[in-house]
């Protein structure tokens, strides 16, 4: 998701460099972790409508999806964009303290998240994958989440 969306911001910045800085020992290419975007990043470039026309375009695709277009495409590889975007949002509140692991014993391991989280986190993630993405509910629990670490 990062490399899509650093390839996209790139391709649409007015003076895009074509050349991406190749990571250390990595292959060529590769941009730099340092060069990821990070999760507000993303997210701003969701708002900039960046998503369906930049952004999944350079989603890895199986061959028979690659000839899928309009809401056929969009359909396909939305599910691989919201996996993609809840896994920065674990992350995010991983690093921020508030989520920790699940162990499972009962079933799958996972995150036991905050229970506002729980509550909202996947409409708001649908909100900023829908076909006009509106990240305003992500945004707004991302925000709760850092004035509670305050």
């Amino acid at each position: 998701m990062r490399v899509a969306v650093a390839r996209a911001l790139r391709a649409s910045a007015p003076t895009a460099d074509a050349a991406a800085p190749v990571r250390q020992g990595g292959p060529a290419g590769q941009p730099e972790e340092t060069a990821l975007p990070g999760l507000d990043e993303v997210l701003g470039a969701f708002d900039r409508g960046l998503l369906w026309m930049e952004v999944a375009d350079r989603r890895p695709k199986p061959p028979q999806a690659a000839r899928l277009t309009g809401p056929s495409a969009r359909n396909f590889i939305r599910p691989r964009i919201f996996d993609g975007l809840a896994g920065m949002v674990h992350l995010h509140l991983v690093r921020n303290g508030h989520a920790v692991p699940d162990t499972g014993w009962s079933g799958q391991p996972g995150l036991a998240l905050p229970e506002h989280w729980e509550k909202g986190l996947d409409d708001a993630l649908d909100a900023a994958v829908a076909d006009t993405p509106d990240t305003a509910r992500l945004r707004s629990l991302l925000a709760d989440s850092e004035a509670v670490s305050a």
